[in-house]
């Protein structure tokens, strides 16, 4: 990194990375995976809570068996590792967790204003990766509402922010078409104390 973030927006970095037949590719998985799909879904790979109030969008949790997965690994990896060249994060005892597919319907799917790292299964998460599978022309932002910040849905966009209290966000209503995204978080491996 060569100079250290002046302001808490620094923090929020949008990187182009995804090629476009990676994201067609894991849309169509997203697809043919009618089955494993939950609406409503909230929370990590772990117990999925069901709250259509908080969140209305469809949602899978990439298994480490699905043919996805190592690609929103290598994803993740190569875009924390960017991230850290313009702004600071732990480089040890970290993880990448929680990979997952998301679709929200046009003119109805939203996700309410929440942060990402709180109390319970999430507290050890640190930055929030998410990575837009396409462009949504009208709508769909993820919005930073106290930093007055929207971030665009751009087809091979990823987009990385600490997940703590400071980086309230929502998902606004896609109004021109789905938005699909992938997840996952950087978080502070587990380690039981001896």
């Amino acid at each position: 990194m060569t100079d250290w973030p002046t302001k808490l927006t620094d923090l929020i970095v949008e990187l182009p990375l995804i090629e476009d037949a990676t994201c067609d590719a894991m849309v169509d998985w997203f697809h043919e995976n009618v089955d494993r799909q939950v609406v409503g879904a909230v929370g990590g790979t772990g117990e999925q809570t069901v709250n259509t109030e908080c969140c209305k969008a469809t949602d899978i949790v990439v298994k480490p068996t699905d043919k996805i997965f190592h690609w929103m690994s290598q994803i993740s990896h190569y875009a924390y590792s960017e991230y850290l060249n313009r702004a600071p994060g732990p480089t040890t005892d970290i993880v990448f967790n929680d990979f997952a597919i998301r679709s929200y319907q046009p003119n109805d799917g939203y996700f309410v204003e929440h942060t990402d790292q709180h109390a319970g299964g999430s507290v050890n998460r640190v930055f929030a990766i998410i990575m837009y599978l396409n462009t949504v022309d009208e709508g769909g932002e993820t919005e930073f509402p106290y930093y007055n910040v929207k971030i665009k849905p751009e087809k091979g966009k990823v987009l990385l922010f600490p997940g703590n209290y400071l980086f309230p966000h929502k998902g606004n209503k896609p109004m021109s078409g789905v938005k699909y995204i992938a997840t996952s978080w950087v978080e502070f491996q587990e380690i039981p104390l001896q």
